[in-house]
């Protein structure tokens, strides 16, 4: 009987401080020192025990002992005092707490990876800035139309001007002009004053159509002009805005490759820690939960004492809500200065 009094003793024992264990890695300190009084009491009921120190350990060695002292009761070959059943409620208190802790820590894992996922994406931000922040399409182009226009103003000024070049070269003085005398004689007044009549004639058209040609050309060619100024000083912009983003961007290639670096290796050791929380959240979780489930044993009638302790054995609890989202490493931007 001492025997079998001080297996009891062991077994509770056991089945607390694997969950004061447990608890001291998810358990607030209110619910650590409650369990430390129900230790205590059970000590004065039963003596010492040590107590595993490894958290997925005593989990598992509490479910395992609280299996076979299941199987006892129902076999009715345990009954636990009303003392012993208030320490099985108080591990249930503990249980809930490993899976209400379970749902923050996956929140909590998960906003970890996201982060070291976002911070991979930070060093695409920085390329991403500096390719808007590129004046180089735009000033080329406004580059190259302006060139095309000055082109266009260059046809137009060479037709105009040669229209004006090849009016002027055709233009010939009246006949009369030939022998017009240089110091004329009396009777050579009415033949000049009758020359002078043909030039008036010819003179007054030839000029305006001339003077006009000519304000055309010169339009022309002061258009041109402006024209070819503006192209030259767009010129300049341009290539000053190719040569400062080539510098950006050959800075900003360097920092990008040190970036990518550093923080791929960040995002697979955050990867790899998580994977590891996460396996162990997702045994506690199941542990926990078939532990409940024993529990429950305990506190159905007699008769209903041995479908409860075969329905913990059937069942299956899924651990899909505390899978984590792991991203795959971003492509790296191609950049060529």
């Amino acid at each position: 009987m001492a025997s079998h009094q001080l297996y009891r003793g062991m077994l509770f024992m056991l089945l607390l401080f694997a969950g004061l264990c447990t608890a001291a890695i998810a358990a607030d300190a209110r619910m650590k020192a409650s369990m430390k009084a129900s230790v205590a009491r059970l000590e004065r009921m039963f003596g010492s025990v040590a107590a595993p120190t490894d958290g997925e350990h005593h989990l598992r060695s509490m479910e395992s002992a609280l299996e076979q002292l299941a199987a006892k009761v129902v076999n009715g070959a345990e009954k636990p005092a009303d003392s012993e059943l208030d320490i099985l409620q108080g591990i249930r208190k503990d249980m809930d707490k490993i899976i209400e802790d379970a749902s923050a820590d996956h929140a909590e894992d998960q906003s970890e990876v996201d982060r070291a996922r976002d911070n991979l994406a930070a060093c695409e931000d920085h390329i991403t800035a500096i390719k808007d922040a590129n004046a180089t399409a735009s000033e080329e182009s406004s580059h190259a139309a302006c060139r095309i226009e000055e082109q266009q103003l260059y046809i137009i000024k060479t037709g105009i001007c040669d229209l004006y070049y090849a009016a002027a070269s055709a233009v010939r003085a009246p006949s009369c002009m030939r022998t017009f005398p240089k110091n004329a004689k009396p009777d050579q007044l009415d033949k000049m004053l009758g020359c002078l009549g043909e030039l008036k004639d010819w003179a007054s058209p030839e000029n305006i159509s001339l003077s006009e040609k000519r304000a055309e050309c010169n339009e022309a060619t002061k258009q041109h002009h402006e024209q070819t100024e503006k192209c030259h000083h767009l010129q300049i912009e341009y290539e000053m805005a190719a040569c400062i983003y080539h510098h950006e961007l050959i800075t900003t290639r360097s920092f990008y490759n040190t970036c990518r670096s550093s923080r791929e290796a960040e995002l697979e050791q955050v990867h790899a820690a998580v994977r590891v929380t996460e396996a162990g959240r997702k045994a506690e979780f199941t542990s926990a939960s078939h532990i409940k489930c024993l529990l429950d044993v305990f506190d159905a009638d007699p008769e209903n004492k041995q479908q409860s302790y075969l329905r913990c054995s059937r069942e299956t609890w899924s651990t899909s809500k505390f899978d984590i989202v792991y991203h795959d490493s971003l492509s790296a931007s191609d950049l060529h200065p």
